[in-house]
């Protein structure tokens, strides 16, 4: 399968260098590198001249500004991949990221995207994001309820592939949040993860507990810098998700269909050590 390796940038010429050449060091060879350029200068074709003369990359300069988003479908707009990886270009990926998450592909047909843990680093330590000790098999409402409720997934893409078929970018927003999601890409990219959820009965996705993916804390960062904004834009997209007729409609009639499917005795259990233990543990045993 072949994967294509989406970097968008903006004025970060030694950061964006070293996501290329974690991108080109992989060891699964069938990929490209595709870099969608927003800078205002030069520096970042500069110090990317040599992989552009060789035609290791395909860098594509925007003549202006298009904004975090439109650069990301830039970006897609010119992969031919079968698999789609987002690297930002403050982050960087594992060289055997793809040798581990691939075959995932090949082995769940109806797998929609692949997520690893994340380690965050900034000047002053490493953090753990995303992690558990184990695989896990998510399905849409799965997804949702980690991302509102656990926070044990990611908002951003960064750490995730995704089937060509199954990765989608919005452009398009309520006019109220369209300034502040084309300015900072938040909430455009979280919506990329429930979109890839075509048929809930059916499309999952996969979280390994593999730490394949780094995420570079700044204080030039967007989620830093316009934090506010962020996590306005979060909450209103996530708002909206929930609160959705048709999308709860769905949600209800997925969910009816799981529960038919599921004999009582099974029932009894997951009621038993969900409800009757929990409150033993924590009121009687206290």
């Amino acid at each position: 399968m072949k994967v294509s390796i989406l970097i968008p940038t903006y004025n970060r010429p030694v950061a964006t260098l070293a996501a290329v050449d974690s991108a080109l060091n992989q060891s699964y060879s069938n990929i490209e590198v595709i870099v969608s350029d927003n800078s205002f200068n030069d520096l970042t074709y500069n110090i990317l001249y040599e992989y552009i003369s060789k035609c290791r990359i395909i860098y594509l300069r925007n003549s202006t500004n298009i904004g975090p988003v439109f650069n990301w479908i830039n970006c897609f707009n010119h992969s031919s991949g079968d698999l789609i990886k987002i690297l930002f270009s403050d982050d960087l990926i594992d060289k055997d990221y793809l040798s581990i998450t691939v075959p995932y592909f090949e082995k769940f047909p109806n797998a929609t995207f692949i997520s690893t843990s994340v380690i965050r680093r900034d000047k002053f330590s490493d953090t753990v994001l995303y992690h558990k000790e184990y695989s896990e098999i998510l399905k849409y409402e799965d997804y949702l309820n980690e991302l509102i409720f656990f926070k044990n997934v990611s908002y951003s893409p960064g750490n995730s592939i995704f089937r060509r078929q199954s990765f989608q970018i919005i452009s398009s927003y309520d006019i109220e949040l369209k300034d502040s999601i084309l300015e900072t890409g938040a909430g455009a990219d979280v919506l990329i993860y429930l979109n890839a959820f075509s048929d809930y009965s059916k499309d999952i996705a996969i979280k390994i507990p593999f730490f394949l993916s780094i995420f570079n804390g700044h204080e030039e960062s967007i989620s830093l810098a316009k934090w506010e904004t962020v996590a306005y834009c979060y909450n209103r997209v996530l708002l909206d998700q929930v609160s959705n007729s048709d999308l709860r409609l769905r949600q209800k009639n997925y969910l009816k269909a799981k529960i038919l499917n599921i004999p009582l005795w099974k029932y009894m259990v997951i009621y038993f050590f969900k409800h009757i233990r929990g409150f033993y543990y924590l009121v009687v045993k206290r």
